[in-house]
């Protein structure tokens, strides 16, 4: 009985150190999205990584974004908005580390200015 016992706590033991360096194996993907001839920061724009589309973001109103818990590898990122051709950005990401990327419309369907409150 006392072997089995050591023999389950050697097995919780292990799975949690495995889970552990599994969560050290990921970092973040961050950046900005802009319509290119203005540099205007492009609010609401989907971001996400190509091979894994539940790895998403929707920039904010100064156009930044941020993807969490990105397992370490090499990714295309890609910005979408409606009326705008897609920008793709190829990015490596590193355990614990952050990895900014910068994204850019070349042409939207229509006019991109700031609002003015």
């Amino acid at each position: 009985m006392a072997k089995r016992i050591v023999g389950v706590l050697v097995l919780v033991i292990l799975v949690a150190s495995t889970a552990a360096e599994k969560r050290d194996e990921t970092g973040v993907v961050m950046g900005t999205v802009a319509y290119a001839p203005s540099k205007h920061p492009m609010h609401r724009a989907f971001i996400f990584l190509v091979a894994h589309t539940r790895m998403n973001a929707l920039s904010d109103e100064n156009g930044g974004f941020e993807i969490t818990n990105v397992p370490v590898g090499n990714y295309i990122v890609k910005a979408t908005y409606t009326l705008c051709e897609p920008d793709t950005v190829a990015a490596t990401v590193a355990a614990n580390e952050t990895t900014f990327v910068a994204l850019e419309f070349d042409y939207c369907g229509c006019r991109v200015e700031p609002i003015v409150r």
